[in-house]
């Protein structure tokens, strides 16, 4: 099977129920696309990804996280805590997988920092590159456990909010959001922000509840 494959196939097997998460789908395009070329984007990539199906999974199952604090907190203990969460909710997780996870996590954005093209810029000729064979062992560890936490988080969540539900609000957003094209903006949001989303929903009806 191919580079990322089995990551893109369980994103598309739960388009359905879960759509959001199509937008990690770009991460895996630009994993795949620049293992050979620039290694080192295939390595930020992949931290990203990791990085970011963390924070989805612990806002998910941890109603009460400080986002705010979370967003600041070092990926390694972003991922280790998606792991407890996983594990707290499952008996399928060995107890020392988030140590060891996020003991990968922890490489993983050390060589983001030190060698990433993107999110730090370098100047040129860069002191440190890394090569294809690097980029490729990445590809296959972020490969591994960003299929084991999508699927047991779209095990564990069932999804409890749906568009077509929330008639009021999408109207509100629709007032104060601009669409693009025919698409309005509260579908834009649905879709392709899902946590503001809900945000918005949980004080929607937080005002709702304390106008009754």
């Amino acid at each position: 099977m191919k580079s990322m494959n089995s990551f893109e196939n369980i994103v598309a097997g739960f388009s359905d129920e879960f759509p959001e998460f199509q937008y990690y789908l770009k991460h895996a395009k630009e994993i795949k696309g620049h293992e050979e070329t620039h290694p080192d984007i295939t390595i930020e990539c992949c931290t990203s990804l990791l990085q970011g199906l963390s924070k989805s999974i612990c806002y998910r199952l941890d109603a009460s996280i400080d986002r705010k604090a979370f967003e600041k907190g070092t990926i390694e203990h972003q991922v280790k805590t998606a792991f407890k969460l996983i594990g707290s909710s499952s008996d399928v997780v060995e107890i020392a997988l988030p140590q060891a996870c996020s003991t990968v996590a922890r490489l993983a954005g050390e060589l983001r920092n030190t060698r990433g093209d993107i999110s730090h810029g370098k100047a040129v000729p860069k002191e440190i590159q890394s090569d294809a064979s690097l980029a490729r062992l990445a590809l296959d560890v972020t490969e591994a456990l960003s299929r084991y936490m999508l699927c047991h988080l779209m095990l564990l969540t069932e999804p409890k909010v749906r568009y077509e539900d929330n008639i009021e609000l999408n109207q509100i957003l629709d007032e104060v959001g601009e669409p693009i094209g025919s698409t309005p903006y509260s579908l834009l949001l649905f879709t392709h922000d899902f946590d503001a989303y809900v945000f918005e929903l949980d004080k929607f009806s937080a005002v709702k509840e304390g106008g009754e």
